[in-house]
């Protein structure tokens, strides 16, 4: 019997595997990434927690993606103007130079995983994989 979170699994440790390698010119991860998709698809500006909801990903994850992407200088944090406690997050200079380049890399991965499916085929599962996802979201 073939298990579907086997096959998920599987497709995201290959996943990793093509980021790792791809990424490392930029010398960020995978784990970076979706923070700086986030970013660039026009929510420049939120704050740790609002990141850790968006992805969903626990506050540990965000705040060890947060500090890479610090160190190297795609993001910077500043005060929000309404409440000194709290930052927001900013893409920097740098961040905005690579990505072009970044978010081709997250379409050719993209691409490869529906390489041969017709398009008609490409919709269906992407409505499948957001309903599994759905579902699982109850379940974490």
């Amino acid at each position: 019997m073939d298990f579907i979170a086997r096959s998920i699994w599987q497709i995201n440790k290959n996943g990793l595997v093509y980021m790792a390698r791809r990424l490392k010119e930029f010398n960020i991860g995978s784990g970076q990434l979706p923070l700086l998709m986030l970013l660039y698809n026009n929510k420049d500006g939120l704050n740790q927690e609002e990141i850790s909801q968006l992805l969903s990903i626990d506050k540990g994850a965000t705040a060890k993606a947060v500090f890479k992407l610090l160190d190297e200088g795609y993001i910077e944090r500043k005060d929000d103007p309404i409440d000194n406690r709290m930052h927001r997050i900013y893409l920097t200079k740098k961040a905005n130079k690579k990505k072009d380049k970044l978010l081709k890399i997250a379409k050719e991965w993209q691409e490869i995983l529906l390489n041969e499916f017709q398009k008609n085929d490409k919709t269906h599962m992407l409505e499948s994989l957001k309903k599994m996802k759905d579902n699982s979201m109850d379940y974490k």
